[in-house]
């Protein structure tokens, strides 16, 4: 066992751009060639329909509602949801397989900041791929909107540290997003920032 590996019992994984690759640019692009606005990516995510998506606040036809009359659209269900997944672009099964596998010797837990439309999307799409669901992957799986919280609010840690029962001290978790691995580390969680789709495989295998 790798010698950053023997204090650790637990891992924490975030999805987006660390299990489930994301385009970023092209989505943004793509919203804004739909809107003909010049948005940012960090914009967008400002923007109160977003944040209470996230959160569980509101639902799926709450959301198509408020993103028709904010950006004068007259998106359907189906053309919604398209749009709203095109954000994910692949699922690499070997990173389906690493979770699976690090069961085995560890607690893996899934921490995501998502909503009810992706969630329904990638979970069918990992369905498809391993032939099982994602909970059957890991120990546990937390999404934000269930939770009623989302990274970086530092309430969301503590809730998972202590209905997941882990030790923070041998806790290592994975995202994308600085300001969450901030927030993971200000709660004793040791973190580390993805900046690369293979960082998970330099930490594991190199």
């Amino acid at each position: 066992m790798k010698s950053h590996l023997q204090k650790v019992d637990t891992f924490i994984f975030d999805l987006g751009n660390v299990i489930i690759d994301l385009d970023l640019s092209a989505w943004i692009n793509d919203f804004n060639t739909l809107t003909g606005g010049e948005f940012s990516l960090e914009e967008l995510s400002e923007e109160v329909f977003f944040k209470e998506f996230e959160i569980g606040a509101i639902a799926e036809e709450q959301v198509i509602e408020k993103v028709n009359k904010k950006f004068s659209l007259s998106l359907d269900v189906y053309s919604f949801r398209e749009f709203w997944n095109g954000i994910m672009v692949e699922i690499p099964i070997r990173k389906l397989k690493l979770l699976k596998d690090l069961t085995n010797d560890f607690r893996t837990i899934i921490l995501s900041n998502t909503n009810e439309t992706h969630q329904r999307h990638f979970e069918q799409w990992i369905i498809k791929l391993m032939g099982c669901e994602i909970q059957d992957l890991v120990n546990n799986v937390y999404y934000s909107h269930h939770m009623g919280l989302r990274k970086p609010d530092p309430e969301i840690y503590l809730k998972v540290i202590e209905d997941a029962q882990i030790s923070p001290d041998s806790t290592v978790f994975f995202d994308d997003n600085q300001s969450n691995v901030d927030s993971a580390g200000d709660c004793g969680i040791r973190s580390i920032l993805v900046s690369h789709p293979n960082e998970l495989w330099k930490y594991f295998y190199e």
